[in-house]
């Protein structure tokens, strides 16, 4: 559900994916082609040019926000759960339910990396602020982080719970979603070291998104989303869900405000400095 330039993308329950402009609520394209459903997520390039789904039909596409133009299509035999572009937009990397990581370039059908070694299906991966790393969490409750360029696992850290969302800020720091509702941000730049821990009333974290420049952790939990500054020692916001869960967050790209996609094929907005 990428969230950018006056528009919002969000692919529906039945595989239909639209792109509405925020200001009227018209919608401004439909996808040429409709996924099977479920559709599993929506991911927006950096620059908000470009929109990732992917879907229980093991099809990866891509769109031209502007346009409505699918300009890459990229098949799999597996679901991928979780689909992140990297910082300069001109790759994606998945996370896929056949236990891999897997990396695709745009302008080109065939996969150029593919992370092996999990021991469970894949729930979540995103990029290290410069483009250089992967790092993916798992339902066996670990971390590991990757070279995107040949598939050799570089760093493992054992998770006290199994993890369905991780998040890379800007700032070279992870932002990891445990079962338990604990968020572990982890140090980067060495050995994997947890430096703090947020605790949004113990509720299971879904997705976890930081706003541009890794100011702002958003995290999408079974009650609702919560919002935190960078060093996790004050929450900026909550908004709280009725009997409902966040299963998508976005940022606008200015984190003005906040976009989820709930239970129910619906999506709510909430103005954050409000």
């Amino acid at each position: 559900m990428p969230v950018g330039s006056g528009r919002l993308v969000i692919g529906h329950a039945d595989g239909e994916v639209v792109c509405v402009d925020l200001a009227t609520g018209d919608i401004v394209w439909t996808g040429s082609e409709r996924h099977e459903e479920p559709l599993q997520v929506v991911s927006s390039s950096p620059d908000g040019r470009l929109a990732a789904t992917s879907a229980s039909d093991h099809l990866i596409r891509v769109w031209d926000v502007a346009t409505g133009a699918m300009i890459a299509r990229f098949d799999h035999t597996h679901t991928a759960y979780d689909v992140r572009f990297s910082p300069d937009g001109e790759r994606v990397a998945t996370a896929f339910t056949d236990e891999t990581v897997g990396v695709y370039r745009l302008g080109s059908t065939q996969r150029i990396m593919t992370g092996e070694g999990h021991e469970s299906w894949v729930t979540a991966v995103d990029w290290s602020p410069r483009g250089d790393r992967l790092v993916s969490v798992i339902t066996d409750a670990t971390l590991r982080l990757w070279d995107p360029t040949n598939g050799t696992e570089l760093l493992r850290r054992e998770l006290v719970a199994r993890s369905e969302a991780v998040a890379w800020s800007a700032k070279d720091q992870i932002a990891v979603g445990l079962e338990d509702g604990s968020i572990p941000l982890i140090d980067a730049s060495g050995p994997l070291i947890e430096v703090a821990r947020l605790r949004p009333n113990a509720e299971e974290i879904f997705n976890l998104k930081w706003a541009a420049g890794g100011r702002l952790l958003a995290a999408g939990t079974g009650r609702a989303v919560v919002v935190w500054d960078d060093q996790g020692a004050r929450q900026i916001a909550r908004f709280d869900l009725d009997n409902t869960f966040a299963y998508r967050i976005a940022w606008s790209p200015d984190a003005s405000f906040i976009g989820a996609s709930l239970c129910g094929d619906r999506v709510r907005l909430w103005d954050v400095p409000a």
